[in-house]
């Protein structure tokens, strides 16, 4: 049975903000 882990989700979401924050930070 395939279970989807938070984890997964979790990991994409920070790596997302970090990339908003950078580039708004960048500017």
């Amino acid at each position: 049975r395939y279970e989807r882990k938070p984890e997964h989700f979790l990991a994409f979401v920070g790596i997302a903000a970090t990339l908003i924050c950078h580039r708004r930070l960048a500017k």
